[in-house]
């Protein structure tokens, strides 16, 4: 049998944290956006719900499910994992018995700050890969203006 790191216990733990709040929260997610979307044939929950279930059976809750899955399972593993690996540490650092409710405090605000960190450089990826896609076709769109424009003159 396969010993597990407590690490590798946390994310994994964590990610079917993040999969089991996304198949509790997704259901209401849906009867909430068919209520905003005015796909629904009322504004009022129950009626909105009991319609999905009717036309679409409860598969219909869970349409679109997977992209959320994908995104915030991930997450979920990383915060779990920061917040045991800090309250791990809090605990060399203060002892196991001392201050408990400081050191899951201090362990919950790492794994938030963790969290935001990720959150930030996920954000930037795409912005960054965007800006520099539009910088090189700018690049590339005055040299060759330019190469034209010198091509003129001679």
């Amino acid at each position: 049998m396969v010993q597990l790191s407590l690490q590798q216990v946390d994310f994994i733990a964590g990610y079917f944290s993040g999969v089991c709040g996304n198949l509790v929260s997704h259901p209401l997610d849906t009867v909430k956006v068919r209520m905003q979307s005015g796909q629904a044939s009322s504004t009022k929950f129950f009626p909105v719900a009991k319609e999905i279930f009717i036309n679409e059976g409860a598969t219909g809750f869970y349409k679109g499910i997977l992209s959320p899955v994908v995104g915030r399972a991930p997450i979920s593993a990383i915060m779990w994992t920061s917040q045991g690996f800090a309250k791990r540490s809090f605990e060399k650092m203060f002892g196991e018995k001392e201050h408990p409710h400081l050191k899951q405090f201090l362990s919950g605000a790492f794994a938030g700050l963790q969290f935001q960190a990720n959150v930030q450089v996920a954000r930037a990826i795409p912005t960054t890969a965007v800006g520099i896609v539009t910088f090189e076709m700018a690049r590339d769109y005055m040299l060759k203006f330019n190469k034209s424009k010198q091509s003129n003159q001679e």
